[in-house]
This record gives structure tokens, sequence and C-alpha cells, in this order.
């Protein structure tokens, strides 16, 4: 295994294992959202009767799984494969890819909120997780990625640099010999 293989393999490791923790945390959150705002919803919540609370409890469920499966399979392996490491400072929202989907999650989980009437005058807003999910830790895995990206970023701009120099010298050879 080539260093760039070896590279491209630990990005697209690690992100998988990104990919699963923000899933998980996805599902988690789109629960916790829409419970808080039934029990903080007077209107809704006297207006429904058990057989509802029970639906729409169904639904948060159905809707939650799927919004966990759209973040899981838009951080799919392509997902990882040109990726860039944001600036120095920068999180993995400074990945368009990351910030795409946090946005259409978040789009997801506020047009249930309006459908259910459950809106509230903030939108619900998803942020990075910081606690441990699953065992994993997603500080760790980011340092992790961020890390892997810049290895492979150094080692493509190394082989290009070599490749040019490498064509360079054949030209040369190939004048003086001519």
């Amino acid at each position: 295994m080539s260093d760039l293989e070896f590279w491209e393999h630990r990005i697209a490791e690690t992100g998988s294992r990104i990919a699963a923790l923000l899933a998980t945390d996805a599902q988690a959150f789109f629960l916790e959202t829409v419970r808080e705002r039934f029990v903080a919803n007077d209107a809704t919540a006297d207006r429904l009767d058990e057989a509802d609370v029970v639906a729409l409890k169904a639904a948060t469920a159905r809707d939650a799984a799927h919004a966990s499966q759209m973040v899981q399979g838009a951080l799919g392996p392509a997902a990882w494969q040109h990726a860039q490491a944001p600036e120095a400072g920068g999180d993995l929202l400074a990945m368009p890819t990351i910030a795409a989907v946090f946005r259409s999650f978040e789009a997801l989980l506020n047009d249930f909120l309006a459908a259910h009437e459950l809106s509230d005058p903030e939108p619900a807003q998803w942020r990075l997780p910081r606690r441990f999910i699953e065992g994993e830790n997603l500080v760790t895995l980011t340092r992790n990625l961020f890390k892997a990206l810049s290895e492979r970023q150094h080692l493509q701009v190394r082989t290009a640099d070599q490749q040019a120099a490498s064509t360079a010298q054949a030209r040369r050879q190939r004048w003086e010999e001519a």
C-alpha cells in the first residue's frame, strides 16, 4: 500500500465513523427537539388527544430515522474522496459537504415541526455534538480527519512536483539527445 493509498483509506474510514456518529446524533436531536417542542407548545399539546399523540410519536420516530439515513447517505464514501481540510481553526461545518448536510437536516426537521404545528419563532438548529456517542468523540475524529486530509494533500502536491520535475528532466534529455 502506497502512502497515498494509506491516507485515502484513513480518510474513508474516519469519514465513515464521522457519518455514523452524526447520523446517530441527528436522529436523537430530531426526537428530542420534537418532544421538547410538544411539551412547550400549550396550544398544540392541549388540542391533541391520546391517539393523536401516539400518531405524532410514530411520525416523529419514522421521520427521525429517515433524517438519520439521509445524513448517513449524504456522508458516504464519495463525500470524503475530494474533501479538503478547512483553514486552521475551522471545524467540520467549514467543509461544504458537511454544512450542506446540516442545512438539509435542519430543513427536514423544521418542515416536520411546521407540519405538526410545533414551530417556534426560532428554528431548530443542529449543532456539532461534543459528547461521546457510541464510544466515539467527534472532536477526536475531526482532528484525525483533518490530519489525514492534510497528509493526503501534501502527498498529492509532492507527487505532482516530482512528476513535473521528472517530465522536465525527460524533456531536457530528449533535447540533448536530438
